[in-house]
């Protein structure tokens, strides 16, 4: 189960992970889900939610095409954009999209990874109107994630 009372709540920010069956989510990163704790969560009907990824205030979520990796925005500071891998949890910083995270949704980062894995796509206003960014994947990130 998710969401209040038995997590912090939802951020209304999910995705599938491909094939496996199971859904990844961020729900509000206090408590018992603080960054350092994990606020990304994998869920499977019937059974508990999983810890995904620790260590960032996840927020918006995608999940690659094969369903193993996710990218992710850290909602705080330079609003990095995160990739990890679905299995092992562990992270790697793609880039910063420095964007304004402002009440308007273009200005919310919504990152997400190319099927090839190459390439993480994200919003930004740095510039200060809102634009459609692309960031390289630095090599061997994806295949150090485990």
């Amino acid at each position: 189960k998710i969401g209040t009372p038995h997590t912090t709540g939802v951020t209304g920010h999910e995705a599938w992970a491909g094939t496996t069956g199971e859904v990844i989510l961020s729900v509000s990163a206090s408590g018992d889900y603080a960054a350092e704790k994990g606020n990304l969560l994998g869920v499977r009907p019937g059974q508990p939610a999983r810890v995904v990824a620790r260590g960032f205030k996840f927020n918006h979520v995608g999940v690659s095409r094969c369903g193993r990796y996710f990218c992710a925005d850290d909602y705080q500071g330079a609003c990095k954009i995160v990739v990890g891998s679905m299995r092992t949890g562990k992270t790697a910083v793609v880039c910063e999209s420095r964007t304004s995270m402002s009440r308007a949704q273009n200005t919310h980062a919504h990152p997400y990874l190319t099927p090839d894995l190459k390439w993480v796509i994200f919003n930004s206003d740095r510039g200060g109107s809102p634009h459609v960014h692309a960031a390289s994947v630095p090599e061997g990130i994806i295949e150090g994630l485990g």
